[in-house]
């Protein structure tokens, strides 16, 4: 497999679902699907920085799989611009959204 690849499917490898799954390194949008197919009937998924442009293909998939979203507006670590992590959810989910 190449890194990317490795990188991707990773979490697929475990086995298991999670509750919670944070999508954040550079292939965000590669990693949706995967995400969610690891994603528990409860779980939420976690997308950091979604406010970039290259993302919203991705996001905009999984709105359309039934997914709503509760984006989170503030500054960056280094608080010099804003920027946004999205909770993307079902019914049903852990945070009872």
């Amino acid at each position: 497999l190449s890194d990317v690849e490795a990188y991707v499917g990773f979490a697929a490898t475990l086995d298991e679902t999670f509750d919670v799954v944070v999508i954040d390194g550079r292939k965000r949008s590669l990693c949706a699907q995967p995400a969610k197919a690891v994603l528990s009937e409860r779980g939420i998924i976690v997308w950091d920085n979604s406010e970039r442009e290259d993302y919203q293909p991705a996001l905009d998939q999984l709105g359309h799989e039934g997914f709503r979203r509760l984006d989170l507006w503030g500054l960056s670590a280094a608080g010099v611009v804003e920027s946004c992590t999205t909770i993307l959810y079902r019914d049903g989910n852990l945070l009872a959204l």
